[in-house]
């Protein structure tokens, strides 16, 4: 089977390490509300005068998607590897799982303002969502759990057939063994995440896993959440859009009519790497050490500045960015002499976060920016029209416009478009002060 390419972003060590080249309220004023700003001294830069919630017009109750009602896994051919059988999922009709009513789309900056506590969908809601959805297809439950606990690592099979097995007498053995794969590490927080993954799954289409690897790790309650949020960033055509045009299969790669669901797991084999693209399955790995070292409330002398927002948002939004690249077709938007150009002729906007000063001078990072590859200029110019729209348009005004043509489309062809940063008030970063700045670790170790 063809290696996966990848792409690493390194944190912790001395460099930023690249293996290959390397999609996102319910709102219809955004862009309305985007041209005021916070204080009567900031000027925000003007924005297009369209007006979109990302979901082709104005807000409105969720209507049928033309979502997918087929799964199956694949093992790229060769046969040799175990694979759940998910053949019922091809009974599911078009209107029975992957409606987008749980996980509201969200273009305001409701959801990136404050810190990690803001914006949480209430368990309330999860539970209702899953409750839609069962209410319609029982049978989608036991599907569900086999796709969201599908591994091929030997220990990590040995593990989920005791789970099994202790939930054989369970009066609902798959919400039991979810449950129970979360909670072997998570304990009281294991019931949580294994809603809200289970809800995220049947309303999204997007599998949260923990890792194949012996470690077994997994992402905690608060890491699945922010997982959560940045997912309501992204438009229902874009998440539909993710699977198309992967060159290979991977063994773990599941196809859903023709498109293969967004997959995000853990990995502490990434640790020391903040995430990793793994296209040819359409998966995002991230270590959860790392990948915290974002969250609110963090800063760091060699950034100079506290996180008063999660910045979690902006780094999973990145290597979403870096599969929005290839989703076109097997060649990346990167590879043609279009995108090329554009991409050697705009300057990012720079970060509330501060985040690159840390990395300055390694390897690609200058003046603040994260430029490494045209793959990585990308990602970051992605994950801006979302997170900081006004700072993109004034500082690559044209790459701006290529992004609200290409890429942030809804299925009418109308523009997506977002309230960011700008309009956040109190700022979301603020300067250290002496005594913080006394106090406050290193982010890159080689500072």
């Amino acid at each position: 089977m063809k290696t996966s390419p990848s792409h690493a972003h390194v944190i912790t060590g001395s460099l930023l390490l690249l293996a290959g080249s390397g999609l996102m309220g319910a709102c219809g004023e955004g862009v309305a509300r985007l041209s005021v700003a916070k204080q009567a001294d900031t000027t925000l830069a003007p924005l297009p005068t369209r007006v979109q919630n990302g979901e082709g017009g104005a807000a409105a109750p969720a209507t049928p998607d033309t979502a997918p009602d087929a799964v199956a896994p694949s093992d790229g051919g060769t046969g040799t590897k175990p694979s759940p059988d998910l053949s019922a999922f091809e009974n599911l009709t078009n209107s029975a799982i992957f409606q987008h009513r749980g996980y509201t789309f969200d273009s305001s900056s409701a959801l990136i303002c404050g810190d990690a506590g803001t914006g949480i969908l209430p368990l309330a809601k999860v539970r209702n969502t899953i409750a839609s959805y069962l209410e319609e297809s029982p049978e989608a439950l036991s599907l569900a759990v086999k796709v969201l606990t599908f591994h091929t690592n030997p220990k990590t099979l040995q593990r989920i057939e005791k789970f099994r097995k202790d939930c054989a007498r369970n009066e609902s053995p798959n919400r039991c063994l979810l449950s129970k794969y979360w909670a072997n590490s998570l304990g009281l927080e294991g019931e949580e995440a294994s809603l809200r993954v289970l809800a995220l799954f049947l309303d999204k289409g997007i599998r949260v896993q923990r890792s194949n690897a012996d470690d077994f790790a997994a992402f905690n309650v608060d890491q699945i959440r922010a997982i959560e949020k940045t997912v309501r960033k992204l438009p229902r055509t874009l998440i539909r859009k993710m699977g198309r045009g992967q060159p290979s299969l991977g063994v773990d790669k599941f196809v859903v009519n023709g498109h293969t669901p967004l997959t995000i797991y853990a990995d502490s084999e990434n640790d020391g790497q903040l995430g990793q693209t793994l296209k040819d399955k359409n998966a995002l790995a991230f270590s959860p050490k790392e990948l915290d070292k974002a969250r609110s409330g963090k800063m760091y002398k060699d950034v100079g500045y506290l996180f008063r927002a999660d910045f979690r948002l902006q780094m999973l939004l990145h290597e979403i960015g870096h599969l929005a690249d290839s989703y076109a077709g097997e060649s990346p938007f990167t590879s043609t002499a279009e995108v090329a150009a554009l991409l050697d002729a705009s300057t990012q906007a720079l970060w509330p976060s501060h985040w690159w000063d840390a990395f300055e001078g390694s390897n690609g990072i200058k003046g603040g920016r994260n430029s490494r590859t045209r793959g990585d200029k990308f990602a970051e110019i992605f994950a801006q029209y979302v997170l900081q729209p006004h700072a993109l348009a004034a500082s690559a005004p044209e790459a701006y416009a290529w992004m609200s043509a290409n890429v942030f489309v809804t299925a009418d062809g109308s523009p997506v478009e977002y309230e960011g940063y700008e309009n956040c008030d109190p700022a979301v970063s603020r300067p250290l002060n002496v005594g913080e700045k006394a106090l406050a670790p290193t982010l890159n170790s080689k500072n």
